[in-house]
Formats: structure tokens, C-alpha cells, sequence
């Protein structure tokens, strides 16, 4: 938190009555240090047993989910009245290993316990289990397996509980945290694509705690999919967005650059595929906008770390410049809630926000609070589930992301009346997908088909080729020989 948003939550409460707690206002760290990594010096700072002692307590998502977190929902020993929570939090924890990590960790606890000790003993006992059931021949058409071993004693002692509240995202307590998921069947091996044995192997628990009074600020909880799943989340009434000064210009890479069935993660592994299609991406901001603009490009992670394109995030002074044009690069997964690229007139989306279908699968098993034996893991086997419970969540990230980062640029500056700021959004997104969900996106945006999408859903052909062909024609009229064309078949019309 900056020293603008404490003073904003010092006009609203006294400052007697108000404590804050990140790793920028922690009072058990050197002052120079946090003013050497935040760049700035914090008005105030505390201990984080001082929130229970103030009224208003305001903390990171981390905090008030992990070990700690009772300091932040607790004031002067009763739980909370009122508790605002802006933007959505990570609900569930994910502990996504293999075989490989469990050795690792075998290692440090005997360094760190010693030999022939109950952790050395527990550890050894999760790797044989894990290579056993490794070498488990996969059922046909069983892509999860469902795990469960309850006599790993060590993994819920107080030693192991000690290191996963110390270090929960370090590789020891990622592996405690799926060995104790483990103990209670909240686990299952993910089969690898066109493999018959081996796989990953997912434990999962939900984190965030579910209390009275409890408000959620975030503009695409009704679209993230998880409402539908849960009884705890209840969306009520809000003033709407009109979109109306937003134009979607819906945008195809060639089938040269990205074939019809290819995403874009397969692409950017191999720099003979990745260059083209960088290229393709600095040809289409290019050409669809005018020097002295500020733009915004959302691409993968990937081909700024390997330098296809700059990883550079700022519109200031320092911008990267693009013939002319101010241009900042930010990758899938970071950026919600920042304004920094408000001014931006042009956003790009290229790709999408996919995760592995295992993280999809472990975070829904724990939302609706099943254990993997279920016959809710069963339902999504197939490559392809077409389960409405996974397809929810699985729609609601990739929908969520993708208007969050969409909205980075003028159209978040709002008028007095809820219409958002003229821009123009590029997306390449999935086309039936994006069609079904346009509307409930950007209600009132004027959407555009560019004939790139025509050209590359042709090679896939079918209904989707013909619906990307109708949205995309500026034609009153479409022959049958056109159709023909897109659909790849002999009389699309049955006459």
C-alpha cells in the first residue's frame, strides 16, 4: 500500500483507530530496508500483533489467509463486524509436485533433522508411495487418479506445521502442504498427455476463510464462474458499466504463425515459432494504431523473458517506442487492479490465461470441498469434460483475466454515470467462446469480426467457420460457394 492510500484511509478513519500491516509497514524490519525496496518511506508502521488492537485493520490477501491471519480477524478477542475484501483473493491452495521434489526434500530434512528421524522416516515412505503409484499402468480413458495415505504421522506434527507457517511457497512446504492434502484424499495424480504411466501428482485445500459480514469488491466476480459453484458467495445488485465508448475488434493470428488446433504456450516454446509470431504481434499494434498513441500489449510471459518482444511496462517518459508509439508489455497473470496504463487508448490481448486442466480440477474439487475419490473427478476424465462444474470455473479464469487486463487501459476511467473512456480492445481469444460471452463482457461495446478470424476458423471449418464468416462479412449476401469454402463440405445448405 502507498502513502496515497493510507492518507485515504486516514480521511475516512482516525488515524488512533487504523493499523496497517504488509511487508512495507512491518515494523520488525529495518526502515532502510523497506525504503530500499519499496522506494518509498511508510508514514506509519506496526507489528502485526498490533491489528488486533485497532478498529479498522488493513492487510494483504497473504496475510489474512495464512497463519497469521486470525491477527487481522480478530479485534479485542471477537471476530470482526465488517470485513472488505477488494478484488478476489486466492481461495485455494494448490501444492502441484513430482517424484523429483519429494527427493529434494528428502535431502533437507536430513540435513536439517538428522538421519533415522520422524521426518527422514515419513519422507522416505511419500517417495516410495509416489514412484509406486508411478508405475500404476493408466486405465484407458483415466486421465486423474485418486490418492489417499493417512499414516504419514510427521506431516501434521508441529515440526512440519512450523515450516509450512514459515515458508508456505517454498519446495518444503509445497511438499508438506500435498502430503498433509495426502492424509485426507484431497489428492490425485495427473496422468501426462499421451503418457500410459507417470504424471503429477495435486493435493488441494480451500484457504480462505468464509465469515459473516464478509464483502467482496471485485467487477468480474459475476463472470469468474465460482458463484456458480459455491453457497457462500451471493452476487447482489450494482450499478453497470456501459461499454458503449469501447469498439472490440476481434483479431487471428495466420494459420502460418498459429495453426487452427495450436495455443499459443506450444508456440513460445521454440524461438523458430516464436520469432514469427512476436513479429506478427508488433505488425498488428502497428497497423492498428497511430504514432503518439499509448498502448498496452497482455502477451505471454515467455516472450518477454526470452526477449521476442520488450519487457518493458511503463507508458512514461521511458516507454518502449514502437514507431512512434508508446508501448508497454506486461504478460497473462500480472497486472489486475493497477491503474499505471490508464492512459492507454489501445489495448492488446494476445492469447489467453490458460492454466494446466490439473490446477482447474484441484481448484474446483476445492471449492465444492470433495475429496478426489468422488465421482465429481470422474466427470472431468476426459480430455475434453465437457462437466458444467469444471467448464464454470475453467470459463470464469479465462473470462475474468481477460476482462481484468482488457479494462487496464482509458476504458476504466469512468464518467460520473458509469459510461467507461473510449478505447479500442484487440483481442484473439477462442472465437465460439468469446461469441457466447461478449455481452455479459462488455455490455453495449460495438464488437468488430476482423476477416483474419474467417480466414484462420476456415481451416477448421464447420458451424464455427460459418459463424465466424457471417460476423466478418460486410456482405448482405453469402453464396453457397463461400460457404462451401469455410465449411470444407460439398452442399453446407442441404439443398
Amino acid at each position: 500500500m502507498s502513502n496515497r492510500q493510507n492518507h485515504c484511509a486516514k480521511d475516512l478513519v482516525d488515524s488512533s483507530d487504523l493499523a496497517i500491516w504488509t511487508s512495507a509497514h512491518d515494523r520488525a524490519r529495518p526502515l532502510e530496508d523497506i525504503r530500499r525496496g519499496y522506494e518509498f518511506t511508510p508514514s506509519a508502521r506496526f507489528f502485526a500483533r498490533d491489528l488486533t488492537s485497532h478498529r479498522v485493520a488493513i492487510v494483504t490477501h497473504a496475510f489474512y489467509r495464512g497463519p497469521r491471519g486470525d491477527l487481522a480477524r480478530i479485534y479485542e478477542g471477537q471476530p470482526r463486524t465488517l470485513t472488505v475484501v477488494d478484488e478476489r483473493p486466492k481461495e485455494v491452495s494448490l501444492f502441484d509436485i513430482d517424484q523429483g521434489d519429494v527427493a529434494k526434500i528428502l535431502d533437507w530434512a536430513v540435513v536439517t533433522f538428522g538421519n533415522d528421524t520422524p521426518a527422514e522416516k515419513a519422507l522416505k515412505a511419500l517417495r516410495n508411495y509416489l514412484v509406486d503409484t508411478w508405475e500404476i499402468e493408466r486405465p484407458k480413458g483415466k486421465n486423474f487418479k485418486p490418492l489417499m495415505r493417512s499414516d504419514l504421522s510427521w506431516f501434521t506434527s508441529e515440526e512440519a506445521n512450523a515450516v509450512l507457517g514459515e515458508k508456505p511457497d517454498s519446495l518444503e512446504g509445497i511438499v508438506i502442504g500435498f502430503a498433509q492434502s495426502l492424509a485426507t484424499g484431497y489428492a490425485f495424480m495427473s496422468r501426462h498427455d499421451r503418457s500410459t504411466r507417470g504424471g503429477r501428482f495435486v493435493g488441494y485445500r480451500m484457504d480462505l476463510p468464509i465469515l459473516p459480514g464478509t464483502v467482496l469488491l471485485d467487477a468480474t466476480s459475476d463472470i469468474d464462474g465460482v458463484s456458480q459453484l459455491v453457497d457462500w458467495r451471493t452476487p447482489v445488485p450494482s450499478p453497470r458499466v456501459s461499454y458503449e465508448n469501447l469498439t472490440v475488434i476481434h483479431v487471428a493470428p495466420p494459420p502460418e504463425i498459429i495453426g487452427p488446433r495450436e495455443r499459443v504456450t506450444e508456440i513460445v516454446k521454440n524461438a523458430k515459432r516464436a520469432r514469427p509470431y512476436a513479429e506478427w504481434v508488433r505488425k498488428t499494434v502497428i497497423m492498428n494504431t497511430e504514432p503518439g498513441e499509448k498502448v498496452l500489449v497482455v502477451t505471454h510471459k515467455a516472450l518477454l523473458a526470452h526477449e521476442y518482444l520488450p519487457d518493458s511496462i511503463s507508458l512514461e517518459e521511458d516507454a518502449y517506442d514502437l514507431e512512434g508509439r508508446k508501448v508497454a508489455f506486461i504478460n497473462w497473470g500480472y497486472g489486475i487492479g493497477s491503474n499505471r496504463w490508464k492512459e492507454a487508448a489501445s489495448v492488446f490481448l494476445f492469447g489467453e490465461f490458460h492454466i494446466p486442466k490439473r490446477g482447474t480440477v484441484g481448484t474446483t474439487l476445492a471449492l465444492i470441498d470433495q475429496p478426489a475419490g468422488t465421482p465429481c473427478l470422474d466427470r472431468m476424465q476426459s480430455p475434453n469434460s465437457q462437466d458444467e462444474v469444471f467448464l464454470s470455473l475453467q470459463h470464469g479464469h479465462l473470462l475474468r483475466w481477460e476482462k481484468q487486463l482488457a479494462m487496464r487501459g482509458n476504458a476504466r476511467n469512468l464518467t460520473p454515470d458509469g459510461i467507461c473512456g473510449h478505447q479500442k480492445l484487440f483481442v484473439t481469444s477462442e472465437f465460439k467462446r468469446f461469441s457466447q460471452y461478449r455481452e455479459r463482457l462488455f455490455p453495449g461495446a460495438t464488437f468488430i469480426v476482423d476477416s483474419s478470424v474467417s480466414e484462420t476458423a476456415s481451416e477448421k471449418g464447420g458451424c464455427g467457420a460459418v459463424a465466424a464468416l457471417l460476423m466478418s462479412s460486410e456482405q448482405n449476401c453469402i453464396t453457397s460457394l463461400e460457404l462451401e469454402e469455410v465449411t470444407h463440405k460439398n452442399d453446407p445448405l442441404g439443398s
